[in-house]
């Protein structure tokens, strides 16, 4: 929804009433930072500073505020299509500014924080944390009032998510049930609910879902995080749970989970067969220990969810370096596995670019992703251990072969020489976030593996 901000605010009672005309409207008077408006015979008081800002609403005097405490929109930038590089960067910048005005008013007054969320000025929520726990907890008024207008606001959503990340789960389910408009919201405090391991509420909040396609990939998630954990029967109690609990659902989505169980029931049988092959081999063909070097590492770059799918962009960071390695093999790291599945690229993701040597960026895998937690790069001797490594990880976890060590060149090559990073379905990395975690990648035409 687009919206535009006034920047002439009347604050007798903290930003009671938000006039519709701008300062440059205004009619000039003797004085330069007072202009006055014929609509409601007042004078303006130009409040250049935070602290003049406060000091003035606090007189009850009808204030403007400069530039940089507006919400910046692509529409003050007359912005229509894509965004340029340096219009990106004003937007950036504004929005710094933005912040670095409000939290200065809300330093000095923090009740400053109820009028920004009763006029819907974006970041309020981030503006609450900003007051910081000493505050919130010596004015229990405040913080009352504050959650009671962010609950029913158009950051609710924002707002449930810390308030999950707080530990205030009761109070997010209830948030929860006001957002079936917003299905991406809620899958993204699924992931963090069982990044969580609360699976029981991450279960509740899937039943808040409206669209039982947007369950249905709720599920996948808390399935694919007890699978993670290797608790597989608890996520046959969770598919159970929900066919008991989940009302009309349709007969595909019974079906699915149907089938999820009995994907995971002969999991719990294959596991079983499969730690013993592994046992075996490891007896009869230990790895051989590398001697010390470096191998290449990535990191993830963005997340995205696209109708309840987590996406991720993997790829090299300033401290990647594919022609050396940049990360001691003694070191011990998720193993980034990848499959190629050609998947159709997702509407939404976010475009690629092509650097200055002519190698694709952002680029589309086709494919998804999972990883080997705590692998000792020492381990990793060749690219068919890796690989193995890969496959075993992708039975045991989804039930599928064909995964394989993740590859510096994995992107979109029917688009171009894709290299450096590529997007992936990540639905099987529920706990995924963007972090400083780093990934054992491979890298066929560079001796920067593990092993070579």
């Amino acid at each position: 929804m687009n919206k535009s901000f006034s920047d002439i605010w009347n604050c007798p009672e903290a930003f009671e009433f938000i006039c519709t005309k701008q300062w440059d409207s205004l009619n000039l008077t003797d004085v330069t930072n007072i202009r006055h408006c014929d609509v409601c015979r007042e004078n303006v008081y130009l409040s250049s500073t935070p602290e003049e800002f406060v000091h003035n609403s606090k007189l009850g005097r009808c204030v403007a505020v400069p530039k940089q405490a507006q919400p910046p929109t692509p529409e003050q930038f007359g912005l229509t299509g894509r965004v340029s590089p340096e219009l990106a960067m004003n937007l950036a910048e504004q929005q710094k500014q933005y912040k670095v005005w409000w939290n200065m008013v809300l330093n000095y007054e923090p009740y400053f924080i109820l009028s920004l969320i009763k006029k819907e000025y974006p970041d309020v929520v981030e503006f609450l944390i900003g007051l910081g726990s000493n505050v919130l907890t010596e004015n229990f008024d405040l913080l009352g009032q504050a959650y009671h207008l962010l609950s029913n606001s158009e950051e609710r959503d924002k707002f449930a998510l810390h308030l999950i990340e707080i530990g205030q789960v009761d109070e997010a389910v209830k948030i929860a049930k006001t957002l079936k408009d917003k299905p991406d919201s809620l899958t993204i405090m699924i992931l963090k609910l069982a990044e969580m391991d609360a699976f029981e509420v991450a279960l509740e909040f899937i039943l808040t879902l409206k669209e039982p396609k947007a369950q249905l990939s709720g599920l996948r998630v808390v399935i694919g995080k007890l699978q993670a954990l290797g608790q597989l029967q608890a996520a046959i109690s969770a598919c159970e749970w929900y066919l008991l609990k989940a009302k009309d659902l349709p007969s595909y989505a019974e079906e699915e989970v149907l089938d999820f169980i009995s994907h995971l029931r002969s999991q719990i049988s294959q596991s079983i067969v499969l730690d013993e092959a592994i046992a075996t081999e490891f007896i009869h063909n230990p790895p051989q220990v590398q001697t010390d070097r470096k191998a290449m590492t990535w990191c993830v770059l963005d997340i995205v969810i696209l109708n309840g799918i987590p996406y991720a962009l993997f790829g090299t960071d300033s401290l990647t370096n594919p022609y050396q390695g940049d990360t001691d093999t003694n070191s011990v790291l998720p193993l980034l596995c990848f499959k190629k599945m050609g998947f159709p690229r997702p509407s939404g993701l976010p475009n690629s670019s092509t650097t200055n040597g002519g190698a694709l960026r952002g680029s589309w895998s086709g494919g998804k992703v999972l990883v080997v937690p705590d692998v000792h790069g020492k381990i990793l001797t060749s690219q068919s251990v890796a690989d193995e490594y890969c496959r075993r990880q992708g039975l045991q976890v989804l039930g599928e072969d064909g995964f394989r060590m993740a590859e510096f060149h994995d992107g979109d090559r029917d688009a171009g020489w894709a290299g450096w990073d590529f997007w992936a379905d990540a639905s099987a990395m529920p706990s995924l976030r963007i972090s400083d975690m780093r990934y054992w990648v491979s890298i066929n035409d560079q001796p920067a593996n593990p092993w070579s």
